[in-house]
């Protein structure tokens, strides 16, 4: 290998690298203003507010029991007690087939630090949920939402694995099926006045800061870290 070998790696790879940090800066800028937009909301929320009273007196609650019922089916999209178990038989998968263990370990470790995060974000904020039967709870918190935030979690990182697996032309399919998936258990939380309107939009904006978070991780981690020693290219670590 000759030095002008050499350093002809070394320029391509600086220009590797000032060329794909560009994306990934853009998402970390991205991942802080949602994450901060988050907070700053939930701490708007926290002793209720106008935009969360009206939501919540428009909301039909348990006066229809059939959309009730409903409802509590559409939920279960993001209830942790499903999709949990759901999570794991999918990490167990990866796990076994050698091809898919680098995919399941990030995506599996950034549902399970989203989900804990969110967990002692709701622990330290204490906030309680809305009123139940008129009467107010005095146990538990709910901000942010728990459901809401693993939908987003959850199905925003199924779409980004099977993406990667289909055809171009069904990223607008997956992209659409976890907005689907997300709005409607926020959207039934609010409606089932089990939510304000605060606690989903904070676990929302929560989530996909989380979600950006972890790709720049990732990219850092696979890219980044990397230095290319004598005539090596530039590529994951």
């Amino acid at each position: 290998m000759t030095p002008e070998t050499t350093q002809d790696t070394v320029t391509a790879y600086e220009q590797f690298n000032r060329h794909e940090w560009r994306r990934p800066a853009l998402l970390g800028g991205i991942a802080a203003w949602l994450v901060f937009a988050g907070i700053a909301f939930a701490v708007a929320g926290r002793n209720g507010n106008l935009i969360d009273e009206t939501f919540y007196e428009m909301s039909p609650g348990v006066s229809d029991w059939n959309l009730y019922r409903l409802m509590r089916i559409g939920r279960l999209l993001g209830d942790v007690r499903l999709i949990g178990p759901i999570a794991v038989v999918l990490f167990g998968v990866a796990m076994y087939r050698p091809h898919l263990r680098r995919m399941g370990l990030y995506t599996f470790g950034t549902f399970l630090g989203g989900i804990c995060a969110g967990g002692i974000l709701k622990i330290v904020l204490g906030v309680p949920g809305p009123p139940v039967y008129g009467e107010p709870q005095l146990s538990g918190t709910a901000l942010p939402s728990g459901h809401a935030l693993t939908a987003t979690l959850f199905w925003g990182l199924l779409a980004a694995v099977a993406a990667t697996y289909l055809a171009r032309r069904w990223l607008p399919v997956l992209v659409g099926g976890w907005e689907a998936a997300a709005l409607g258990v926020g959207a039934c939380q609010v409606l089932m006045q089990t939510h304000w309107l605060s606690d989903v939009v904070t676990a929302w904006l929560f989530g996909l800061g989380w979600l950006c978070l972890a790709a720049v991780g990732i990219w850092w981690w696979e890219y980044g870290r990397a230095d290319p020693g004598p005539g090596e290219a530039p590529g994951p670590a």
